[in-house]
């Protein structure tokens, strides 16, 4: 229980930081970060490329083809892309469900 509150509390500080970073320039980012709840479920992680490269065993190209083609969503924070574990997870389903 106590990992749970301070892995919560870090994402917090984690989206007090995104919000103070894009407040100005990008308003839906903003919004999403502010309607989002505190990390208490795993699935709910923000996982970076490299996360995704060692996931998919695929390389960093790949990754970045998929979420320009909004394959995969994403958020950017600070000039980092971050995915939503979930986000990944559901991705990873359709992928083997032969993209439907």
């Amino acid at each position: 229980m106590l990992k749970q509150v301070l892995r919560a509390i870090k994402e917090v500080i984690f989206l007090l930081k995104a919000i103070e970073e894009n407040s100005k320039n990008q308003p839906e980012t903003l919004m999403r970060l502010l309607q989002q709840k505190p990390v208490i479920n795993e699935e709910e992680r923000w996982l970076q490329t490299e996360d995704l490269v060692a996931i998919f065993k695929v390389t960093s190209r790949t990754i970045f083809t998929w979420r320009k083609s909004k394959q995969l969503k994403s958020s950017t924070f600070g000039g980092t892309v971050y995915y939503l574990k979930s986000d990944v997870f559901e991705f990873r389903k359709q992928q083997l469900n032969g993209g439907r």
